[in-house]
């Protein structure tokens, strides 16, 4: 071994590392540095059934036999198996079985001289954990121990933190989600279906074939066959019908007494039990649809990672065809639960499935396994055929294309047809997105306002009880990439009411019905009356109101008449304010409330000081005026306020500390809410920042700002004077038809400073 380089890993104290995997099937150990474990035995315990010591092979019998030991003579003995379905059932067998490792025939080591890393199954009881630690320490006297999840090393051998292991082993199934190096217990599901329910099955396929084995007996012989010829159905009814016409799979096998048997459709048969439990009479899921529900049992900022890095390990998974076979079940699935069958939006799911076979055993990659660097396909596959494991297979959706390997791939996205297929699929995405946006939006909003109506709710659980329905959009074919997306969309646009936590994103609905209808109505009202008509009634009112007041002061006699106002279009209107007229003369509209006027304002200074102000009446001209004003205040104040030309100021830290409380000039608006800003203290330094980051820059007195929102909005004017107490400023237009008017109490939002 040192003639070909082999070097054991070993502490800066001189200490050996060691590597254990206990498996229900196998036993795995060796050294840490190493590509391949030292030893693999059988985990099983062997004890005559007849004292007796002859010889079988030149193998004696012996009180207790383990591991390949048990093999030449195991129809003279009581086989045991110290672990079911992942987990430690037998203790003092276990003990046998770890002496046997650690001892002379096997690595013959010294425990104190050494540092150990156990592997255990995901959801192993906390019991088992602290059994193993009690043995190690005190039994063996290992320097320091370290238990690991299974499938997070298998990860740690990839090269990858985040992904999902389907670990089939000998006697259970696992399927564990790890995020950055975490294995996600909640989420880990557990299928009892594994390596020896494929052989016992093969073994009553022979049977019906017309063979005869025993269970216990020619099990390893079957096991045998079964790791030989077996292999996975890529299409099961293919398969079958090539079975019943043709005999091109049926191969021969040499069984250890001689006998040549012949085994047809039982090679893809047996295997079919991980995807079909109900051929061995298991009420459950079969191993790829268990795959699909944990993964959509996520959170949704996770599936698109846990999609792309599929990672199968353990034994039951070396079965030729079941990558290939895991990948189509999973995309079957997800078009047919999570797309709703519309094969358009699952054009990118391709993206996503990636699978990978690996072994269990890691070897050097385990303890000396660098931070994790994303991998390209060029990568990653070199690293699998370094390992001699099954190759990647690369296929386009969009297409509907399978290329033969990493090559064909490159070439065909480079082809004509694939750009074509782009150029068709881009020109229309948004109705895609736009319809599957539209029916997510309102399922999640249906769900919070029927269940939850006004309260604060997590937006997780709002999220999950959204997603119980199997025909709901899923968040992959929208236009939000994840869930704070989403929830960030409805803040912003004033759909609810969000907060960010430390336990997460909460938000509150606004029930706006109220005020809808409210709006509606006056909207309604405000088209249905021209502005000719407006202008009568607010005449009319006024002429109202100043008889009124004339007949409580005695002063108007007899009914006062009026004729309507008409003029021609090229006739200009003209207010004539006489004297006072003689009540008895007939007066008109105009005049009365000019009068009524002037007769108020000289009852105001007639009477003594100690009586009450009266407080002049507006005039229809003032009314009108007023109303115009509402009219342009409602028609030109809008959400987005910037302009390009204008000085705004930085606000956030999200940018980095850099640019916060930086000024620039905005030169273009995209989106209606975002601002390209040049800095104003490095003008080669141009960003992009959302308006809720931004403010307005209030600059020195007789300086020109632009009105950004309201009535005048687009107007530049002059600043005038600034109200620090109420956060207004008055400014004087300096530019148009309205040149001069001065807008008094402005807020500091409705204008900013002008660039130019």
């Amino acid at each position: 071994l040192l003639a070909v380089g082999y070097k054991e890993m070993v502490d800066s104290a001189g200490r050996k590392l060691i590597v254990l995997d206990n498996g229900t099937g196998f036993v795995k150990c060796g050294y840490a540095g190493t590509n391949f474990p030292e030893h693999v035995f059988p985990s099983v315990v062997g004890r005559p059934t007849i004292r007796s010591k002859i010889k079988v092979n030149d193998v004696e019998l012996q009180d207790v036999m383990i591991g390949s030991k048990c093999a030449a003579v195991r129809h003279m003995l009581d086989l045991s198996y110290p672990m079911d379905n992942g987990i430690v059932r037998n203790w003092d067998d276990m003990d046998l079985v770890w002496d046997y490792t650690f001892g002379p025939e096997c690595l013959n080591l010294q425990p104190s001289e050494c540092k150990l890393l156990l592997t255990e199954a995901p959801l192993n009881p906390i019991k088992n954990r602290e059994k193993m630690f009690e043995v190690m320490f005190e039994k063996f006297g290992f320097h320091s121990v370290y238990v690991a999840v299974q499938a997070v090393l298998t990860l740690y051998a990839q090269g990858l933190e985040t992904g999902v292991v389907v670990d089939s082993g000998d006697g259970v199934t696992h399927i564990c989600p790890v995020y950055q190096g975490f294995a996600l217990n909640h989420l880990t599901k557990r299928l009892d279906i594994a390596g020896r329910n494929i052989t016992s099955y093969l073994v009553s396929l022979l049977k019906l074939r017309g063979y005869a084995f025993n269970h216990s007996a020619d099990f390893e012989t079957v096991r045998q066959i079964k790791e030989k010829l077996c292999y996975t159905a890529y299409d099961i009814e293919q398969e079958v019908k090539l079975a019943l016409e043709t005999v091109i799979l049926v191969k021969p096998y040499t069984l250890p007494d001689g006998r040549v048997i012949r085994v047809g459709s039982e090679r893809f048969q047996a295997p079919e039990v991980l995807f079909q439990p109900n051929l061995i009479d298991v009420e459950c899921c079969g191993i790829s649809e268990l795959l699909f529900n944990v993964i959509q049992s996520a959170d949704i900022d996770t599936r698109a990672e846990f999609y792309k890095h599929i990672v199968l390990s353990g034994g039951s998974t070396m079965f030729a065809g079941l990558p290939s076979r895991f990948e189509r079940e999973i995309k079957q699935l997800y078009l047919e639960r999570v797309l709703k069958g519309n094969k358009e939006a699952f054009q990118n799911f391709y993206r996503y499935t990636v699978i990978v076979v690996s072994h269990l055993y890691l070897g050097s990659t385990l303890l000396s396994m660098p931070k994790h660097e994303p991998f390209t396909p060029k990568a990653i596959s070199n690293r699998i055929k370094a390992k001699g494991l099954q190759k990647l297979r690369w296929f386009c959706q969009m297409c509907q294309k399978q290329c033969r390997d990493q090559n064909g791939f490159k070439c065909h996205l480079t082809s004509e047809s694939h750009q074509r297929q782009l150029l068709l699929f881009a020109e229309s995405p948004g109705r895609f997105l736009g319809q599957y946006s539209g029916e997510f939006k309102k399922g999640f909003l249906d769900i919070l306002t029927r269940q939850f109506g006004t309260k604060r709710v997590k937006a997780n659980t709002v999220y999950q009880e959204y997603i119980k329905d199997r025909n709901h959009v899923h968040m992959n074919s929208t236009c939000w990439f994840t869930l704070t997306g989403f929830v960030n969309y409805l803040g912003r646009t004033g759909i609810c009411k969000v907060d960010q936590t430390e336990k997460g994103w909460f938000i509150q609905y606004i029930d706006r019905s109220l005020e809808e209808r409210r709006e509606k109505m006056a909207k309604k009202v405000k088209m249905d009356m021209d502005d000719e008509e407006r202008m009568r009634d607010v005449i009319m009112k006024q002429a109202e109101r100043a008889r009124e007041r004339l007949k409580e002061s005695g002063e108007l006699e007899e009914e006062a008449s009026y004729s309507e106002l008409k003029k021609s279009d090229d006739q200009k209107i003209e207010f004539k304010l006489p004297k006072m007229v003689p009540v008895k003369d007939k007066l008109k509209p105009l005049e009365i409330l000019s009068n009524a006027a002037r007769s108020s304002t000289d009852r105001k200074f007639d009477k003594p000081s100690t009586s009450k102000s009266v407080t002049r009446p507006k005039s229809a001209l003032d009314e009108i005026k007023e109303a115009e004003e509402m009219y342009k205040e409602m028609k030109n104040r809008t959400r987005c306020w910037l302009h390009p030309g204008i000085v705004v100021k930085i606000i956030s830290k999200r940018y980095g500390e850099r640019l916060n409380n930086e000024k620039g000039v905005v030169t273009n608006v995209k989106e209606e809410r975002f601002a390209c800003l040049q800095l104003l203290s490095d003008e080669d330094t141009t960003v992009t920042v959302e308006q809720k980051h931004l403010e307005t820059v209030i600059p020195a007195l007789n300086r020109t700002v632009l009105i950004v929102n309201g009535a005048y909005r687009g107007q530049k004017a002059t600043l005038e004077s600034v109200n620090e107490k109420n956060y207004s400023a008055s400014v004087r237009i300096c530019e148009g038809v309205i040149r001069g008017r001065l807008l008094e109490n402005v807020e500091y939002e409705d204008i900013c400073k002008w660039h130019g």
